[in-house]
Parts: structure tokens; sequence; C-alpha cells
């Protein structure tokens, strides 16, 4: 990812269930990468984003496809990992809008009356 990518900053896009363990090889990696939905316009960087491989070539989510375009990918393992390009008409507003939403934590009280 390093190799590919010209700038000091990678941000990637994975479902929930990747975040994590992607973070975590990335930092032991000593790769300065954030979440997709952290962009900013004056902190420019690369694009990344997983998927799992099971899931067949290009299923990347619509939010990805419509903003982005694939520049190439490699599926190494159980993940497919895809470099991005923004699109010049691409709207970075609408990957903010899940982190700036207050998420509610459902607790197992809140399954019982």
């Amino acid at each position: 990812m390093k190799n590919s990518c010209d700038k000091t900053v990678i941000y990637y896009y994975a479902i929930s269930e990747y975040t994590t363990p992607i973070e975590y090889v990335l930092k032991l990696k000593n790769i300065d990468a954030y979440p997709l939905e952290t962009y900013r316009a004056d902190q420019p960087g690369c694009f990344f984003a997983f998927e799992p491989s099971r899931l067949g070539e290009n299923k990347l989510d619509k939010k990805i496809m419509g903003n982005f375009s694939i520049v190439e990918y490699q599926t190494r393992g159980i993940l497919r990992v895809y470099r991005l390009q923004l699109k010049e008409n691409a709207d970075m507003s609408i990957f903010g809008e899940t982190s700036q939403k207050k998420k509610r934590q459902l607790l197992w009280r809140d399954l019982w009356f």
C-alpha cells in the first residue's frame, strides 16, 4: 500500500468487521492510515478499500463507486484490496454523516424490560 502511495496519509474503507484488524495491521507496519469517514480536504492522501474476496469482484458500496474510480486491485488471502482515485465530482460529505451522528450502543438491559 505504502509503495503505491506518494502521499503521507492513507484513507481506507472497509466493512465494520474488518476495520479494527486492518487498522491494527497498518499501525504495525507504521502506515499512517485513517478511516475514510475522517477525510479532510486540507490533508490529501491516498485511498484504499478492503472487501472480502469471497464476494466476487467489485462489490464495493455504492457510496464508494459513486465517488471513486478503481485504479487497481489485488487479492491478498481473504481480502481484496482496491487502490482508489477520487473522482472530480466526488461528494465526500456523505462519508462524514455516520461519524457525526451519535451512535447508540445496545446494552443487554435494553433487551429486557
